[in-house]
């Protein structure tokens, strides 16, 4: 085996394509080609469906959660929904190594801060932060200090194609539905 393709890498390699592209929203020229692109905002690709806990949920209960909601992480939220950490799977499967108990509190294993974007911001922007902050999701808020209204993965850039828009012929490949 020479290596392993993951998603990450292959939305990387769609947003260093979008980045380079003369319509893209991070080419420096002036022109204005790059208007008449329809461009994907976060909140038309995002999961509105958000898995939360609470701090002093047990890991045993965190653990049913994702297995059966199929999610790869769970947000842990106070009584508003605001976001207070995260948990992975990748985090479950950490404390499981290290002989940490499931009745230790999601509270003591979640990841902080949380990373949010925006729901109007451009999926360009967003797959960007992720690959720069090599995260898998953001949890997405409507506004500033406002509660979660969704996650976008980088699963939910690489289902979009190209991430961005339909300018280049990435994002025009047909996939099979088998």
């Amino acid at each position: 085996m020479v290596g392993a393709l993951a998603y990450p890498d292959i939305v990387g390699l769609l947003y260093h394509y979008c980045s380079n592209c003369d319509q893209g929203i991070f080419n420096k020229s002036k022109e204005k080609a790059q208007d008449r692109v329809k461009r994907y905002k976060v909140h038309e690709i995002m999961t509105k469906q958000v898995e939360t806990c609470r701090e002093e949920a047990l890991l045993e209960s965190v653990v049913e959660i994702l297995s059966a909601s199929r999610f790869g992480a769970i947000l842990v939220a106070d009584d508003k929904n605001y976001p207070k950490g995260v948990i992975s799977k990748t985090d479950i499967t950490l404390c499981y190594r290290h002989g940490v108990d499931l009745s230790a509190t999601a509270g003591t294993i979640m990841s902080t801060p949380v990373a949010l974007c925006h729901e109007h911001e451009p999926v360009e922007t967003a797959i960007k932060t992720m690959i720069l902050k090599d995260l898998h999701r953001l949890f997405v808020i409507p506004d500033k200090d406002q509660p979660i209204s969704g996650v976008i993965s980088l699963t939910d850039a690489a289902a979009l194609r190209s991430g961005s828009c339909h300018a280049c012929i990435s994002s025009r490949i047909r996939v099979d539905q088998n």
